[in-house]
């Protein structure tokens, strides 16, 4: 069993008006709020792959004599089954970590994408998309890895030889990184510094530089999700080119994408800004989520998760204080602000 993040908290706020009068109301608001924050927590847990929460425990708070909050806490855990069970191997004491990459070279026809740091035998193993079909047989990178605080480790000329590949991905061997579990926990992003590889037996450089990511961590693994490992961020479509969700600058008169062949048109996403218009028209919270899921299902349109969970939470939150419309359009709005 691995712990899993940190500690969800929820807070249900619910109004009683009769205490006195009406305690059977307010015992059953009371249920209800409990039953409401309770849900939120389980789906927090899931939404960070968690299939268990251990240590649940429930508080009440008076904000004001006729507001209270329901407070749920619980730990997330993914709970799995150990074969061939070792002390020694890291994956038992829970210090085996998967770490996004954020960096990218626009051009380059290999993109590493995920690395995986093992703080027992120091070593990590990186994740490499190949957008061709030529045989990546080494490489020789700087890694540095940032932490939650913004400082950075750097681990620089690491030779990886020994790859293999399964269709569009290639995993490294698992090589010697001088890191310790006290670096490890702080590690939120690592940037991949390419100096030179080799495919099918001829020797290139990384002539340009990297570039970095500039959508949220937790967006870009949702985009990674839904629309594949070398995906960089949204479409841009401007008069002169269109930049493509891998990155890449095409012409106009491309219809295609010239590195990862994506077609234009079917990839181009809808964005909450392009709806905002639509969605203000309508009449009440349970609407807009019914439009937005309707697109989804009748599209490649896919909402980032973040999004779409807190329309449900406000949805979920009318059956306590009626129409949540106003809050949900605000919502709405600051997450354009944010995001888009």
């Amino acid at each position: 069993m691995r712990n899993w993040h940190g500690i969800f908290k929820r807070i249900k706020f619910v109004s009683f008006r009769y205490f006195r009068n009406n305690s059977k109301a307010f015992q059953n608001k009371l249920y209800e709020a409990r039953s409401i924050a309770l849900d939120d927590l389980e789906e927090t847990a899931k939404s960070y792959g968690a299939n268990a929460i251990i240590g649940v425990d429930m508080s009440y708070t008076t904000f004001t004599e006729n507001v209270i909050g329901v407070i749920a806490n619980g730990t997330a855990v993914r709970i799995e089954a150990i074969t061939n069970y070792n002390l020694s191997h890291a994956e038992a004491g829970g210090m085996i970590k998967s770490i996004p990459v954020i960096s990218y070279y626009q051009n380059l026809p290999i993109r590493p994408f995920l690395c995986t740091l093992n703080s027992v035998t120091k070593e990590i193993k990186i994740s490499i998309y190949r957008f061709h079909e030529e045989n990546l047989h080494a490489i020789n990178v700087d890694v540095e890895a940032n932490t939650i605080f913004g400082s950075t480790y750097h681990f620089p000329d690491i030779n990886f030889v020994d790859l293999h590949a399964d269709r569009d991905v290639i995993e490294t061997e698992e090589n010697e990184l001088n890191i310790n579990s006290n670096q490890l926990k702080v590690i939120e992003s690592m940037i991949i510094k390419i100096n030179q590889y080799i495919i099918d037996g001829k020797t290139y450089s990384a002539n340009e530089s990297y570039q970095i990511y500039d959508i949220p961590i937790q967006q870009l693994l949702t985009y990674r999700q839904t629309y594949g490992n070398d995906v960089v961020g949204d479409f841009h479509d401007d008069p002169s080119h269109w930049i493509c969700m891998c990155g890449y600058i095409n012409g106009t008169q491309l219809e295609k994408c010239a590195m990862c062949n994506r077609n234009k048109d079917k990839y181009k996403r809808m964005t909450i800004g392009e709806l905002m218009p639509k969605l203000i028209e309508l009449q009440s919270s349970q609407e807009i989520l019914a439009h937005l899921k309707d697109i989804e299902q009748n599209s490649d349109d896919h909402f980032p998760d973040a999004i779409m969970n807190e329309v449900e939470k406000i949805v979920k939150m009318e059956k306590l204080y009626g129409d949540m419309k106003d809050s949900l359009i605000h919502a709405l709005k600051k997450y354009v602000s944010e995001n888009e």
